[in-house]
């Protein structure tokens, strides 16, 4: 979903109380919030979704796609999202359209 969509999405569910420019500020304020949080404690959780972390991630070895030929990714830091227990049982119980 994209920001445009999200905005749309939160001044429909306001039943006509939320402006449009009133919406994109808080994404962008709730952006704001999570990137600033995650950057000085490493953690920032969204109650009935999920958390986000910062976790090491090691050296490996890879490939190069286009030639094929054996490299090192080096050691890095990357954001990791794990969600809660209500969003799983969600998740467990949507049902795919074959």
């Amino acid at each position: 979903m994209s920001k445009t969509l999200i905005i749309e999405a939160m001044v429909n569910a306001g039943d006509g109380h939320i402006s449009k420019a009133a919406a994109g500020r808080a994404v962008e304020a709730f952006t704001k919030v999570a990137r600033d949080t995650l950057a000085t404690t490493g953690r920032f959780s969204v109650p009935g979704l999920g958390a986000l972390a910062v976790k090491q991630a090691a050296a490996r070895e890879s490939r190069n796609p286009r030639t094929g030929a054996k490299m090192m990714t080096p050691a890095r830091k990357k954001v990791k999202f794990t969600e809660s227990s209500d969003l799983k049982s969600l998740a467990a119980s949507y049902k795919i359209a074959a």
